[in-house]
C-alpha cells in the first residue's frame, strides 16, 4: 500500500486516472442505491373508526366508543388516545411512543386484538372497527378542492359527486377523500287530521 501511494506520487497521470476511477465508481455507487421519491413514513398513529348507521351522538358514544377506549388502555406503548363520537360513527385516534418499527408492528397486532374482542359489545347494526395507519403518504393530500357556493346541500352534494367521479377516472391518483357530504335524510310530516280520520296513529305509518 505504501509502495503505492509513492507511485502515485512520482507520477501524475495515474494519480488523474486513480481520482477519475474513484470518482467515477462513487457516482455509479449512488445512482445504484435504492431510494424513493417520496419515502413513507410512519408516525406510529392510528385512527379506529366504527359506523353505527341512525344512532345519536350519546349511543355511539356508550355503546362503541367507550368500549374501544376501554379496549385500548391495555395496549403496552400508549402515547395517548382521543376520540370524537357523532351521529352514526365513532373515531378513535391512537399514538404510540416512539418505539422501534417491530416493536410498533406487534403493538398494532395487540391493538388489534383488544379492539376486536370488545366488538363483542357493539350493537348488531354496528360495522367491524376499520384500522388506519397514518403515514406521509395519506396524512397530507397532495391536493385539496374546496366545493363552495350558493346552492343547497343537495346540489352542492351532487357536483361533488360528480366531480370525484371524475377524478376516478383519472391515471396515478391513489386515492380521493371526500369530507362534509352529509348523508341524505328524508323528512315526513304527518298529517294528524288525515291518520285520526282512518284511525291510524303515527307509529302506525312508521
Amino acid at each position: 500500500m505504501i509502495g503505492f501511494a509513492r507511485l502515485l506520487i512520482g507520477n501524475k497521470v495515474l494519480t488523474n486516472l486513480t481520482f477519475i476511477l474513484v470518482l467515477a465508481m462513487g457516482v455509479l455507487a449512488y445512482w445504484s442505491l435504492p431510494r424513493q421519491q417520496d419515502p413513507t413514513i410512519n408516525f406510529n398513529w392510528i385512527v379506529i373508526t366504527s359506523s353505527w348507521p341512525g344512532a345519536s351522538a350519546l349511543d355511539v358514544e356508550s355503546r362503541i366508543t367507550d368500549p374501544i377506549e376501554e379496549a385500548i388502555q391495555r395496549v403496552d406503548h400508549l402515547d395517548f388516545v382521543s376520540s370524537y363520537s357523532r351521529e352514526g360513527l365513532a373515531s378513535i385516534l391512537v399514538r404510540f411512543d416512539d418505539i422501534p418499527e417491530h416493536v410498533f408492528e406487534r403493538r398494532l397486532g395487540d391493538l388489534r386484538r383488544e379492539v376486536n374482542t370488545a366488538e363483542s359489545q357493539f350493537p348488531a347494526e354496528a360495522t367491524d372497527p376499520i384500522f388506519i395507519e397514518i403515514t406521509s403518504s395519506n396524512a397530507f393530500p397532495a391536493a385539496t378542492l374546496a366545493l363552495v357556493g350558493s346552492g343547497d346541500d343537495d346540489s352542492l352534494r351532487e357536483q361533488a359527486v360528480l366531480i370525484e367521479k371524475e377524478l376516478e377516472r383519472r391515471e396515478r391518483i391513489d386515492r380521493i377523500d371526500t369530507q362534509g357530504m352529509a348523508d341524505p335524510e328524508i323528512r315526513i310530516e304527518f298529517d294528524a287530521t288525515r291518520l285520526a280520520a282512518l284511525g291510524l296513529a303515527p307509529s302506525d305509518v312508521a
